[in-house]
């Protein structure tokens, strides 16, 4: 009799501990940005897309059924030179910026496909350089300059189950920042006196970006 009561309290004590622990695996996501394309404004402060491999991690937790925060880190770097060396024609132009923050996500059901909807608030630092003109074009600008800012970035996503350890995740998103841009500007020009002049100014920013995330993701 009391071995069947010891079995009973066993079992009943260790299914709840199992499905404990369980929930508390598929709590936790690490996901790795794969794939983007994104708006940035690499040349002459104009934003633009481009396409971006391996640049993100965001670290996922549940907090209730559907609702999830999560830490997000982002980087992108684009170096663009069309410099004519025989004719000293400079034309190059290197953006590269860093995004972390943190955010909350509205999951939608429970089927190997769910939508959700998600909303970060991201601190941003960028370096922005242009070199452009030179002795055939009679004029040569330097400009190089740090943004530093904070972006709010709602985005609509789909997450893809492909087993209770593995998914995919895709974002597209739209960036709505405010940023305050300091450096120096070195203009020459062949009739004219060189100067150096400081940069100090802020500015607001939108942008939209298709391809936000495509992520690889691993839940424990």
């Amino acid at each position: 009799m009391w071995k069947n009561i010891i079995l009973i309290a066993f079992v009943a004590f260790s299914i709840p501990a199992f499905s404990q622990n369980d929930l508390i695996i598929l709590q936790n996501r690490i996901s790795v940005n794969l794939f983007s394309y994104m708006s940035r404004p690499v040349i002459n402060h104009e934003n633009d897309y481009y396409v971006m491999f391996m640049h993100g991690l965001t670290y996922t937790r549940q907090v209730s059924f559907n609702r999830y925060v999560r830490v997000k880190f982002d980087y992108f770097q684009r170096n663009i030179d069309h410099s004519i060396v025989d004719e000293a024609l400079n034309d190059q132009h290197l953006y590269s910026d860093i995004q972390m923050g943190a955010g909350f996500v509205q999951g939608f059901g429970n089927k190997l496909v769910k939508p959700y909807l998600a909303g970060d608030l991201l601190f941003t630092s960028a370096l922005i350089y242009s070199e452009t003109g030179g002795r055939s074009a009679g004029v040569y600008e330097k400009i190089q300059v740090r943004d530093l800012g904070v972006t709010l970035q709602p985005a609509a996503g789909l997450t893809i189950r492909v087993s209770r350890i593995l998914s995919f995740s895709l974002e597209t998103s739209l960036e709505a920042g405010y940023v305050y841009e300091k450096g120096t500007d070195f203009t020459w020009s062949a009739d004219g006196i060189p100067y150096n002049a400081p940069v100090g100014k802020s500015s607001f920013f939108v942008r939209w970006d298709p391809v936000s995330l495509l992520a690889f993701e691993l839940s424990f």
